[in-house]
């Protein structure tokens, strides 16, 4: 949830360019990162800052270039989350959607796109559509070090008033994977443990 996002050293790039817009070089920007490491918080903060609208593989499917050609001659600022699985679930008309989409796009409108890979890791028929991603400026949200897991635990346990010792939290960190999933998970399995035994962290 929002309340576990951390701004630290595997997610400050993405950070500072959501907060510096819109002062954007590029007005296209691509953040790839893990599952729970904060795209969707971050592509939120964005929305409303820039009013953007959020986009969907809904909205490709019915996208009419003629239709809708008068919405992007006005400034604008747009998201596209999950990219990838947008394009893992769909066929080359969506993809070339998604193209005509990209290159519809005026030098005034904004662009977010979020995803789980890089731009280079999908697979898809249009090399145009890969260039198209790649030419945004793109960042990564690396998976958490030991210091931002033990922030994420910690503060998801001091949000339902639980209490952990160091010694207790250091026993934990070093028994699960270094991901956000798994912090968010295990944060989850704590606060059920200690809600169907009404007791302190053991």
């Amino acid at each position: 949830s929002n309340s576990l996002f951390y701004v630290s050293e595997k997610n400050y790039f993405a950070n500072k360019l959501i907060n510096s817009w819109p002062d954007w070089k590029n007005r296209c920007l691509f953040i790839y990162g893990p599952k729970d490491c904060g795209k969707t918080h971050i592509s939120n903060i964005w929305m409303r800052k820039s009013n953007a609208r959020l986009i969907n593989k809904n909205f490709f499917q019915n996208f009419d270039q003629i239709e809708i050609n008068k919405e992007f001659n006005i400034k604008g600022s747009w998201i596209i989350e999950d990219i990838d699985l947008i394009l893992k679930e769909s066929n080359n008309i969506i993809e070339e959607k998604i193209l005509n989409f990209l290159n519809l796009i005026s030098p005034t409108n904004y662009l977010l796109i979020t995803s789980k890979k890089a731009p280079g890791q999908f697979i898809t028929h249009l090399q145009d559509l890969i260039s198209r991603l790649k030419a945004a400026v793109v960042v990564e949200v690396k998976e958490p070090d030991e210091g931002l897991l033990k922030k994420i635990i910690l503060k998801h346990l001091e949000n339902r008033q639980l209490l952990i010792t160091n010694k207790q939290l250091n026993f934990l960190i070093n028994r699960i994977e270094r991901t956000y999933s798994c912090a968010k998970k295990i944060s989850k399995l704590i606060d059920e443990t200690t809600l169907k035994k009404h007791s302190k962290i053991t």
